[in-house]
């Protein structure tokens, strides 16, 4: 959690077959949920702050992912996407 938001997702979601978004929107909410056992550490305040940047590209990621699907006529991409923000 100490690098960037674009790393720590590359890391927790490896290319080329990364898991689908919903499950990739669970773990990151799992994260974020679990982040209060985080403070017995003693850089929480910047690990908390990672946590929540690499949170907030995951949901522009999936805005994005919406609007190709959108683009696309794509209803199942653009629920795919919904459904996982």
């Amino acid at each position: 959690l100490s690098s960037l938001p674009h790393i720590v997702l590359s890391t927790l979601f490896p290319a080329p077959s990364p898991p689908p978004l919903l499950q990739q929107s669970h773990t990151l909410h799992l994260a974020h949920y679990l982040s209060p056992a985080m403070r017995a550490v003693r850089n929480h305040e910047t690990l908390d702050v990672a946590l929540r940047s690499a949170v907030d590209r995951s949901q522009a990621g999936l805005l994005s992912a919406f609007d190709v699907a959108d683009g696309k006529k794509d209803e199942a991409g653009m629920r795919e996407a919904a459904l996982a923000s």
